[in-house]
């Protein structure tokens, strides 16, 4: 009969070596280089105009060796809650330095009497591990062996433009949810290892 290759040819170029995803439920799970236990959320965070941690996207990150590239990825939704409120900023860090490159900003259009704007948004960042040396503001790291830690954080625009809701839920079934877990839902990470 044969092999596949003898009908399709081989594949080329990164070839896929981990893939690690989770809610933030508390979990504990084991990966190709460590343990990882997920954080626990048990509500939605509200921005300010100072930048806060988005705590579910905490992850400590060992890649399994051979890794070239290492792509974050953080599903997420964000929600207006007033009129004029929905202009975010987001930043990405490694081992709580900014990785500049991957800076993201978010907004909706207001509403005249109230912001029902929601909607998903993802948060993502492919990491570049061939480099000869550390380049973090560029997404570029060189010999990572240990756990690092990933996250993203947030704020709103100003006083005026602020007030968003991160992972919050406004509606369910014709009204407003009753309480948790009902007024919240939880974000996705997923971490994509590439040799």
């Amino acid at each position: 009969m044969g092999n596949f290759t003898d009908f399709f040819s081989s594949g080329s170029g990164n070839n896929l070596l981990e893939i690690v995803q989770y809610i933030p439920d508390g979990r504990t799970f084991e990966g190709a280089s460590t343990n990882y236990t997920t954080p626990n959320m048990t509500s939605y965070l509200t921005t300010t105009t100072s930048y806060q941690t988005m705590t579910p996207s905490v992850i400590s990150y060992v890649p399994p060796s051979d890794t070239r590239y290492v792509r974050y990825e953080y599903n997420t939704k964000q929600s207006n809650i007033s009129a004029y409120s929905g202009i975010t900023h987001y930043k990405f860090y490694v081992d709580n330095v900014e990785v500049e490159a991957a800076w993201k900003n978010f907004s909706a259009q207001y509403y005249s009497s109230y912001g029902y704007a929601v909607f998903p948004i993802v948060l993502a960042y492919t990491l570049d591990l061939t480099a000869s040396s550390d380049d973090v503001a560029n997404g570029k790291i060189s010999n990572w062996t240990s756990a690092k830690t990933l996250k993203w954080m947030c704020r709103g625009y100003n006083g005026t433009y602020d007030g968003v809701d991160m992972d919050r839920n406004y509606w369910r079934n014709g009204g407003g949810p009753a309480g948790a877990p009902y007024n919240f839902t939880y974000p996705l990470l997923t971490i994509y290892a590439y040799s």
